[in-house]
């Protein structure tokens, strides 16, 4: 009998700042990372509540969606990207986007037990 292995699908969010795309994604790997830089502060397993969040968090939970794609990324280049007050609005909606898709039911054929 084989083990089930599961393929997940979740969909990447992308958002391009100044001629960059940056690729943002949540999995349960970049959750957990989020909250460890956060010191356990936020739990993004319930929600994400925006307006109760510190700017810690804010630049962990960037960090976090961004790293899959981005692995060169580190955290100061992630504040650097929400110091500017003009895209900070689409990044928050950015990182919303990708906790949603991490979050949303599957399609169907979205995963399968082989």
């Amino acid at each position: 009998m084989k083990t089930p292995k599961v393929v997940p699908m979740i969909k990447d969010v992308t958002l391009t700042i100044k001629g960059v795309t940056y690729r943002f994604f949540f999995d349960f790997n970049a959750i957990a990372a989020a909250e460890q830089l956060t010191n356990h502060s936020v739990n993004l397993l319930r929600a994400l509540e925006f307006k109760a969040m510190t700017a810690a968090q804010l630049r962990a939970l960037l960090y976090a969606s961004l790293l899959r794609h981005q692995p060169d990324i580190t955290l100061e280049d992630a504040g650097g990207m929400l110091s500017n007050p003009m895209h900070t609005a689409s990044i928050v909606q950015a990182i919303a986007d990708a906790y949603m898709a991490a979050c949303a039911e599957p399609e169907e054929g979205d995963s399968k037990n082989e």
